[in-house]
């Protein structure tokens, strides 16, 4: 299945940005720092999970866009322009794709930052 969001689960003792950082730099095999992410906010999954999703975007400052991905969690990288991005998870029929909760709220917000 398609995933527009990665991401990975806190550990004892660490906190969500230094997390970030580290789910960043292991899928995407690529160095970031803190100062790479922008903060939206923590929203807090419904259902069965009740789980805490801390969101941030990546600024990507550099023309290498050549990913060195962890190949034993993602199969395929596929760069869509945020329009095509909305159209596919606010279709909720597509199951092809992982749906979240709260798909158009943060890409409403992503939207703001381009």
């Amino acid at each position: 299945m398609w995933e527009a969001f990665f991401g990975g689960h806190l550990g004892p003792g660490e906190d969500y940005l230094g997390t970030a950082v580290k789910e960043v730099s292991e899928e995407l095999g690529i160095s970031v720092t803190e100062e790479d992410l922008v903060l939206y906010k923590i929203l807090k999954s419904g259902g069965t999970h009740n789980e805490f999703q801390f969101v941030c975007a990546l600024k990507l400052r550099r023309n290498d866009l050549d990913f060195n991905f962890e190949k034993e969690e993602i199969d395929e990288l596929q760069w869509y322009p945020l329009a095509k991005l909305k159209e596919i998870l606010l279709d909720r029929q597509n199951i092809n794709w992982v749906h979240k909760p709260w798909d158009a709220e943060v890409l409403n917000w992503l939207a703001t930052l381009t």
